[in-house]
């Protein structure tokens, strides 16, 4: 794989997995932080006087894939831009 020798293709390897790891635990930081803003500006309506309170709870539909395409699309993104990167330095 263009002349490498196996301690140079573990050494990228290496690079590749860092680089997962610190996007993935920005990633976690991000919708952390995301969720704590949120909750902090969310104001109830609490006009109890003007509608009737509904004692039955109501799911939504959920999008499975959504939460599972976006972190997978910034992760080739993150790898894409770490591999043009390190083409460029060498």
């Amino acid at each position: 794989m263009n002349g490498m020798n196996g301690c140079e293709r573990r050494y990228e390897l290496a690079k590749i997995v860092s680089v997962c790891r610190v996007f993935l635990l920005f990633l976690v930081i991000l919708q952390i932080l995301s969720g704590m803003l949120l909750t902090f500006m969310y104001t109830p309506n609490l006009s109890w006087d003007q509608t009737p309170v509904n004692s039955q709870v109501e799911f939504g539909s959920v999008d499975v894939l959504s939460p599972l395409v976006i972190p997978l699309i910034a992760l080739a993104i993150t790898f894409a831009t770490t591999r043009l990167i390190s083409k460029k330095k060498g």
